[in-house]
């Protein structure tokens, strides 16, 4: 059986496309690229004061994942459990950053949320009213 050139093109020509589409990278797939990795960073806590003679304040930061926390300026300590870091810091406390927090994913900032538990007087530490008072965090 003899076989002409044109009859063997419509039966091989099919095949090789049909193999081609098969091999080639974008062959009913598509390619997706990862997110990016997380990116940590510093958070600053600040506090907003209606008074000038405070010499003490207890803070509370909660959110996702809490590193480590670093003073800005004032004596005093932390403590990071569960997600929460706890601050007292004390001196002639003023509004302004008191504390930097860092966290793992910077994304993820408005998930964080600080609040002040209790401030006290410079002189005689008795406990102010909380009328006034708030914790903010800033990127």
């Amino acid at each position: 059986m003899k076989m002409s050139v044109r009859g063997l093109v419509r039966i091989v020509a099919p095949a090789a496309f049909a193999f081609a589409a098969a091999c080639s990278s974008d062959a009913g797939t598509s390619v997706t690229t990862p997110p990016p990795a997380p990116s940590g960073g510093w958070l600053t806590l600040q506090l907003v004061t209606p008074r000038t003679d405070d010499g003490a304040a207890q803070f509370a930061v909660r959110g996702p994942a809490i590193d480590s926390v670093k003073l800005i300026g004032y004596d005093g300590f932390a403590t990071i459990q569960s997600g929460t870091a706890n601050l007292i810091v004390t001196g002639a406390v003023t509004g302004g950053s008191v504390a930097q927090i860092y966290v793992p994913d910077l994304s993820l900032a408005g998930e964080y949320q600080a609040s002040i538990a209790a401030a006290a007087a410079r002189q005689t530490y008795v406990m102010q009213s909380l009328t006034g008072y708030r914790a903010v965090l800033v990127r």
